[in-house]
């Protein structure tokens, strides 16, 4: 065990013995390299943003993993990291998609929404399983967000809910309706914070949401609007390890409410895995250089899905990365079997 590893782990147990008297994880810190990685977006700067991936039902190995230009709009790409689809549509900031929708016309597809800078609205598009993205409707009814930006759907039983935040702390929940193609479309809450939300993902297991607070950390809130919100700061940024500002957050689900939130620590240029059950810190990790791809600095936004392909056999994790060389920004996809393959809870 090297000085820095120590250094982090005796560090870890002293950030951790507040935690109201929980068991202590054991905290790693990981080295790991990208598999494979995206054309980069037609912007230069800082451009390239948020990321997600539909995972095609009938064929996994057509997977599309959906990301942002924010200086341009919405990009589609396979798993090979290949350009699908470009639509130019403004300053698309974060996208979320929803796996099945039903139409009108009983037809059933994934949507896509993503926040759009421009004019401060949501727009909807259809995936097609090419990947091209079809426009379906926008909606403007964000009169107090001062600035579109973090979004995340939340789904279960049927019910959608659809979360916006903006660079000012507040976050505005939305009942859609049902999966029948949004018969509704009723914002039914309101929540603050002191600082920029972005990276936000619902877990509908526990039926919660959380958001992360750039200068502050990790939030939870209870979705359901007949119950308390009771928001609670689960997981604080410092400044040694976890340093603000955090970005995205993707959900790693797995069996009995067991599994982790994976947070973008962009003040430190790195990842941290937290339990879904305890949430205390499991994991931390970086993503360094190798011969044939540039390592990952400054992420924005991530996603995550466990699926079966040929070249994910356990699912991807895929980040923005922020510094890629003399080109533009892109994405980079990490299988998660190198993530399996290691010692890890349930």
């Amino acid at each position: 065990m090297n000085k820095l590893t120590v250094a982090i782990f005796l560090y870890s147990i002293s950030y951790l013995s507040g935690q109201e008297g929980k068991n202590l994880p054991s905290f790693s810190f990981e080295t790991i390299s990208a598999d494979l990685e995206t054309i980069p977006v037609k912007s230069s700067g800082d451009a390239a943003d948020d990321i997600a991936i539909w995972v095609n039902p009938i064929n996994a190995n057509k997977s599309i993993v959906i990301g942002t230009d924010k200086k341009w709009g919405l990009v589609t790409y396979n798993l090979k990291g290949e350009i699908l689809s470009e639509v130019q549509v403004g300053r698309i900031n974060n996208v979320d998609v929803l796996p099945l929708i039903k139409s009108e016309k009983k037809t059933s597809f994934p949507i896509i929404c993503s926040s759009n800078r421009s004019d401060n609205s949501v727009i909807f598009h259809r995936l097609y399983p090419t990947g091209r993205l079809q426009y379906l409707d926008k909606f403007k009814f964000f009169p107090n967000l001062k600035e579109v930006y973090g979004i995340c759907f939340y789904e279960d039983n049927d019910r959608i809910f659809l979360f916006v935040s903006d660079k000012k702390g507040t976050i505005e929940q939305w009942d859609m309706g049902s999966k029948n193609f949004f018969t509704k479309a009723k914002r039914i809450r309101t929540i603050k914070v002191r600082s920029t939300v972005e990276g936000m993902v619902g877990d509908p297991f526990y039926k919660k949401l959380y958001f992360a607070e750039e200068k502050k950390g990790l939030w939870q809130i209870n979705v359901y609007p007949d119950v308390d919100l009771d928001k609670k700061l689960i997981l604080k940024t410092d400044k040694k390890i976890l340093k603000a500002d955090w970005e995205g957050l993707a959900l790693w689900e797995k069996q009995n409410g067991y599994g982790y939130i994976l947070i973008s620590i962009q003040g430190s240029n790195k990842f941290c895995f937290v339990n879904r059950k305890t949430k205390q810190i499991f994991k931390t990790f970086e993503i360094k250089s190798t011969p044939q791809i540039d390592g990952v600095e400054d992420t924005d936004g991530l996603a995550l899905k466990v699926f079966k392909s040929d070249l994910f056999p356990e699912g991807m994790l895929v980040v923005q990365d922020g510094e890629n060389g003399l080109e533009n920004q892109n994405f980079k996809y990490i299988s998660l079997s190198k993530f399996i393959k290691q010692k890890h809870e349930k």
